[in-house]
């Protein structure tokens, strides 16, 4: 569904009496998935994209191992589901060596693994991830945050520890979210992105007036599908074009 300037959907953001719209359809090539334009990134010290969700559409829990995030939501309205990481953050249960790491340089390295294993989607100069049963197995202790909502133009931030692993789930208008990342995700740096889920055994338990468990790691979701993309002068131009079948 499009929206036009005089009649904006509710979680719209008006700012300086500027309606800003839903542009998932406006990126190129059109996807229905999540898409992620590429703006900006200094190798080893920062990146910038944002990321933009068709109404409903989620990115699983995932972490962001050493590093600091600055989000801002520029228009509609995210559910942000977090864990702190108790340290130590990793108690690795294999010393078998990942072989789904993925080596690349900027600018596609901030695409990395977020972008690999989806349907039909290949980031140029950077392998698919492929399945793979020696993943070594990470375990995370970690505390359980109160969920939050986010509406434009609401800024959010993780740390190393502090709500470092999240889950985002967008409004029923959708979402776009500025993403400042510092360091980027850089596999030779061990900072890869991995996804999880919540361990049931043993049992959450409450501790000091929030309940603390375990993530347990697991491949990336089959369902998860996100692209890079471009939006009129913004993006990476050749991301799709060159890959899509």
């Amino acid at each position: 569904m499009r929206y036009t300037d005089n009649s904006p959907p509710p979680d719209t953001l008006l700012t300086c009496r500027i309606f800003v719209r839903p542009i998932h359809e406006e990126i190129s090539n059109y996807s229905d998935g999540i898409r992620y334009i590429h703006l900006k990134e200094s190798h080893g010290i920062y990146s910038i994209g944002v990321f933009v969700f068709p109404p409903d559409a989620v990115i699983p829990l995932h972490n962001h191992p050493g590093m600091t995030v600055l989000s801002r939501v520029l228009y509609g309205s995210v559910q942000v589901k977090s864990f702190d990481i108790i340290p130590p953050d990793v108690k690795i249960r294999s010393s078998r060596t990942n072989t789904n790491s993925i080596k690349s340089s900027a600018p596609t390295g901030l695409i990395r693994r977020l972008f690999l294993g989806v349907r039909n989607f290949q980031p140029p100069g950077v392998s698919r991830m492929k399945s793979s049963n020696t993943m070594p197995l990470h375990i995370l202790n970690v505390h359980e945050n109160r969920t939050q909502m986010l509406r434009s133009p609401d800024i959010s931030e993780l740390y190393p520890n502090k709500g470092n692993v999240h889950e985002i789930t967008a409004g029923p208008n959708g979402a776009a979210v500025l993403d400042v990342l510092v360091p980027p995700y850089d596999v030779e740096d061990d900072r890869d992105c991995s996804f999880y889920e919540k361990s049931m055994h043993p049992a959450w338990r409450k501790e000091e007036g929030r309940m603390k468990g375990h993530l347990t790691q697991i491949e990336q979701p089959e369902c998860f599908q996100c692209l890079a993309g471009q939006y009129k002068d913004l993006g990476d131009q050749d991301s799709d074009d060159d890959d899509q079948p």
